[in-house]
């Protein structure tokens, strides 16, 4: 025998001995409310376990009082919304379970509490690994050879002469072609949230990504949760800093959907105007800000007002 009674904030059920409490944000609760209503009381608890049991078929994962478990812990808040309503579609959450565990091996709250934030707002992909794909302009060089203590050595010792390679803008020193991962060691990334620009690898939304930069080359890049050093509080989340990236492929625009399987080297030509966009003045106010890093850190110059670089005054590492 079912009872019920319905509660400012939701509904309470009694059944088989056991006691639910089903709240109204739970997507369950109209469903339920409806069988009410058409007086068909005994398929509540199929309404009301249908969701376990689709959640029995995720490894690690529960589903208590509306509350997403995984391992036996709770999740952050967007994160748990984001997976009941891929479980009430009927549609599989298992890499949104590795993301969690990946992010979990991260020793700092800030991040952990709001990554999931930032790429759910700016629509990153997650991939079937855990990880998630993000952006990131890049110039372009060909592999010369430089002069070091009076000897000729290529740039990229580890690439042909001549090869192009992908380099980051600031240094032109980070191979960023594709295939690459590059890495810096956590302790050197500035993981305070307060200062847009400081050291670290910059990984941004399609969206900033694409303006920041006119010129170069837009690559994506598959970013592992753990990897996350600092989400700044600057332009409604729109970039990051990070210690490791894989460079995934050249691309055109952003892969649509809240999940994807990597394909590497292949491109797309997706592309969305959902991401906020910046204005002229707060790109080109970020733009001054980069500037201004480079020239104090980096050693670099630039020609003019467009941000070209003097390629004579920057050292190049090896």
């Amino acid at each position: 025998m079912l009872s019920y009674h319905i509660l400012p904030n939701g509904i309470s059920l009694s059944y088989d001995g056991k006691v639910v409490l089903v709240n109204k944000s739970d997507k369950r609760h109209e469903k339920i409310i409806a069988a009410i209503r058409n007086g068909e009381e005994s398929t509540i608890p199929g309404i009301v376990e249908h969701m376990q049991r689709y959640f029995d078929r995720h490894d690690g994962a529960e589903f208590v009082n509306g509350q997403v478990l995984i391992d036996g812990c709770e999740i952050p808040q967007e994160l748990n919304h984001y997976i009941l309503g891929l479980a009430d579609d009927e549609l599989p959450f298992n890499r949104m379970i590795k993301f969690w565990r990946r992010l979990q091996k991260s020793n700092r709250f800030g991040v952990r509490e709001r990554l999931f934030r930032f790429l759910q707002r700016q629509e990153h992909p997650i991939t079937e690994d855990g990880r998630f794909l993000a952006y990131r302009r890049v110039g372009v060089i060909d592999n010369k050879k430089t002069k070091k203590d009076g000897v000729d050595v290529l740039k990229f010792p580890n690439k042909t002469e001549g090869e192009r390679i992908l380099v980051d803008l600031h240094t032109r020193t980070i191979d960023n072609s594709v295939g690459e991962t590059p890495y810096m060691d956590p302790v050197t990334v500035c993981d305070d949230p307060n200062i847009t620009c400081a050291e670290g690898l910059h990984a941004a939304s399609f969206k900033y990504a694409s303006e920041f930069y006119g010129d170069g080359v837009l690559v994506e890049v598959a970013i592992a949760p753990e990897d996350v050093i600092c989400v700044p509080n600057d332009y409604d989340g729109q970039k990051m800093r990070t210690c490791r990236y894989e460079v995934i492929t050249e691309i055109d625009g952003p892969r649509s959907g809240p999940s994807v399987d990597l394909e590497p080297n292949n491109k797309t030509n997706d592309s969305s105007d959902e991401n906020v966009i910046m204005t002229d003045e707060e790109i080109e106010e970020e733009r001054q800000k980069e500037r201004c890093w480079d020239s104090e850190h980096n050693n670099i110059d630039y020609d003019d007002d467009n941000g070209n670089y003097d390629d004579d005054d920057v050292e190049y590492s090896y």
